[in-house]
């Protein structure tokens, strides 16, 4: 199975241009969340004081898991908060990789 790219950040700091390079080069196809948001309307209404859609997390989640099972794809979004990934998963890589010590994972995830 193809695996999925997660790509978050700020607003403004060049997500999107990264994640479509990258659709580009590794032959994946690019969800901007934003965008799909607007689109097929997963939103609860518009926030004026912020000029932003208020995004509803389970229509957006509805949406993307059958696309995310299919797998090859690069998602882009402001946060990672609703992606629903084990967390054994992201410490054990990082441990593997050498990023951190074991001792960390343990005490912070």
């Amino acid at each position: 199975m193809l695996q999925n790219i997660l790509v978050t950040a700020t607003p403004g700091v060049g997500k999107t241009v990264l994640c479509e390079i990258l659709a580009d080069v590794l032959g994946m196809e690019h969800i901007n969340i934003s965008q799909l948001v607007k689109e097929k309307e997963l939103h609860t209404g518009y926030d004026n004081e912020l000029s932003t859609y208020i995004q509803d997390e389970d229509k957006i989640c509805d949406e993307l898991e059958p696309l995310m099972l299919q797998g090859g794809k690069i998602v882009d979004h402001h946060t990672c908060d609703f992606f629903p990934v084990p967390a054994h998963l992201i410490s054990g890589t990082l441990v593997q990789r050498g990023c951190y010590p074991e001792r960390f994972h343990r005490e912070c995830v």
